[in-house]
Order: C-alpha cells, then structure tokens, then sequence
C-alpha cells in the first residue's frame, strides 16, 4: 500500500524557502583616475584628454562659435571642440540637443549662463550619456572636465593614479612639444610649460552643488 505524503502548507504571503530569489550582487565600480581619455561617438574625431571633477557636479567641455537653433521644435546647439591643447587646426564641428541652461560657477568665482547639451561618451569600455556644459576653456589644462554625475553608480577616483581606463583612441599619447615648454602651458612635476596636469584649480560647479563627493578614493601612500 503506497505511504500517504502530507502536503506542505505555507501561511499566506510567505513562499518555501527554495523558492526565494537571491538578494542580486551589485556589480563593483570601476576605478577611474584623475585624468583619462573620453571621446564622443556621436561627434567623431579624436580622443579627448578630461580632467576627472569631483567637485564639478555637471561635466563642462571647451567649446566655441556655439549657435542656438530650432530642428523640428527642438533646441539644438551647433558648436565647435577642439580636442587637442595648443591645437587650432584640429576641430570637430558638433551638433547636440540642448537639454538645459543653467547658472555655473566658474574656477575664477564668477557665475556664467551656460548651456547643457546631452550626447554619448566612451570611457573605456564603457559607452553612455552624459550632459555637457558648453563654455571657454583656453586658459585651462584640460579641454574637458569629467563631473560627479557622469561618475555617479559606475565609478571611484583613485586620485594618484592617470588614465586607468586606457590610452587615448588612437593608441598613443601625445608628447609635450619641448620647443614650446618655455612659453605657455600648465605644470607638472615642476617642469614649467608642459600640459600633462599639475595641481590646478578648477573647481567649477553649479552654485547650489556640494564642494566634494564620497566617490573620491584616496591612494595610501
């Protein structure tokens, strides 16, 4: 005679432990420096070298000649990059949406009207959107400043290390032209005229935004 099996009851809104999900694992973030190669897939051209802001809460980029116009009741910018430092040969004529206009504070303390356009980054192997704010970088060491939103939930910064996440697109860094070194540039390691970093103070953010974020991680010397 075949043995009587009791069915397993569970009260209401409680299910048999096997058939519980698993809690899903938050995949780590990936660590960023704090300056790495970003292009534009949208744009084209060559890499970009950033300076990675972590209190900059919207990323900024060089921009010039910005046109404002209507495509299909739209706001569009029409802008020009240069990508490259000392470079005014070198120029990609870009096209973005406008998305916002929003009031800045500059490195010098003074507040600008800038407008924000949204477009694709690479950073690594990573492809996504961000918001770019469109303003005038000449005297800066960097053509490009990367911000807390565009690092927020993907990256930390190890602040003593440079391009973690790769070369630039083509596979090569650009030396610093020594037969400029005596006239112009940014510092590093001391050496007046190269434009490789150095400790610049570019702390350009909205005026509402904190002065720094938890994203940053600091290398144990």
């Amino acid at each position: 005679m075949g043995r009587e099996v009791k069915a397993t009851q569970h009260k209401p809104g409680t299910m048999a432990a096997s058939q519980r999900k698993a809690p899903l694992k938050k995949e780590p973030l990936k660590i960023v420096g704090w300056r790495e190669w970003v292009a534009f897939p949208e744009f084209g051209g060559p890499s970009v070298r950033a300076k990675v802001d972590t209190g900059a809460r919207t990323s900024a980029i060089h921009a010039r000649n910005v046109k404002i116009t209507m495509r299909e009741g739209r706001e569009i910018a029409e802008f020009d990059i240069y990508p490259h430092q000392r470079d005014s040969q070198t120029v990609l004529h870009c096209r973005a949406p406008i998305v916002a206009r929003r009031r800045i504070r500059n490195s010098g303390g003074d507040v600008q009207d800038r407008v924000i356009v949204r477009t694709t980054i690479r950073l690594g192997e990573d492809v996504f959107e961000i918001d770019l704010s469109l303003t005038r970088r000449d005297q800066m060491g960097y053509r490009m400043l990367l911000g807390r939103r565009a690092l927020k939930k993907r990256y930390v910064v190890d602040s003593g290390r440079s391009y973690v996440q790769g070369p630039s697109k083509s596979g090569r860094r650009r030396k610093p032209d020594l037969r400029k070194s005596i006239t112009g540039g940014g510092s590093v390691g001391g050496v007046p005229g190269t434009d490789d970093g150095g400790h610049e103070h570019e702390r350009g953010d909205e005026t509402n935004a904190q002065p720094s974020s938890p994203l940053t991680k600091r290398r144990a010397k």
